[in-house]
């Protein structure tokens, strides 16, 4: 594993993404260091998670520059953040996403999509 990012750097990293000028759209690559950088030093900031990492999930020029393990990184990231934020209809969403692309089919690839079922409100 490397080196923690600092805090700078993802105070940086959050402000790009955050002062985008692409029709208030941070670019595909800032967002995925931004998401990066957050796995990486343990941080939790579910509403900038939810609202930068949801478009990345949604977005079909994200899923083809995304290799296939980051994408699915990025999609329990910010299924998390919307949990902790309480949109639960995209939590959904990308709930059914995981499930259909990690069926039960052995216990190891049931990890991924069960992992988050468990954390997942009774109320869904």
């Amino acid at each position: 594993m490397g080196r923690l990012p600092s805090q700078k750097a993802l105070a940086a990293t959050l402000d790009r993404c955050e002062n985008a000028g692409h029709g208030g759209h941070a670019p595909i690559d800032e967002v995925k260091d931004f998401l990066r950088l957050c796995r990486d030093g343990k941080v939790r900031l579910p509403e900038q998670i939810a609202r930068h990492g949801l478009r990345l999930v949604k977005s079909k020029e994200a899923k083809r520059k995304l290799n296939d393990t980051e994408l699915w990184l990025i999609n329990e990231q910010v299924c998390y953040a919307l949990l902790d934020t309480g949109e639960i209809d995209e939590a959904t969403m990308i709930v059914k996403a995981l499930a259909k692309r990690f069926p039960k089919v052995s216990e190891r690839s049931f990890v991924r999509s069960s992992r988050i079922a468990k954390v997942f409100p009774p109320c869904c």
